[in-house]
């Protein structure tokens, strides 16, 4: 992703920031320790536009919290 301000870069920056935001919340809550290790060197990577973790974010992380406000389980 091009570090400018397009309108889409931010957008699926931000989405991505709240996903993984709501993805490090429930970790906490779980204490596992190495997976919010994990989640917290790619928020540092989200934070220097890694399209590779963005779309991993929005891809997979973003399905697990959809199937979880859902109550899919």
């Amino acid at each position: 992703m091009e570090k400018n301000n397009l309108p889409l870069n931010n957008v699926k920056f931000e989405v991505a920031l709240e996903i993984l935001s709501m993805k490090i919340a429930l970790t906490i809550s779980t204490k596992d320790q190495k997976e919010l290790e994990k989640l917290l060197i790619e928020q540092n990577k989200l934070y220097t536009y890694d399209e590779e973790i963005i779309n991993k974010v929005l891809d997979v992380y973003g399905s697990e919290i959809k199937k979880l406000l859902k109550g899919d389980d």
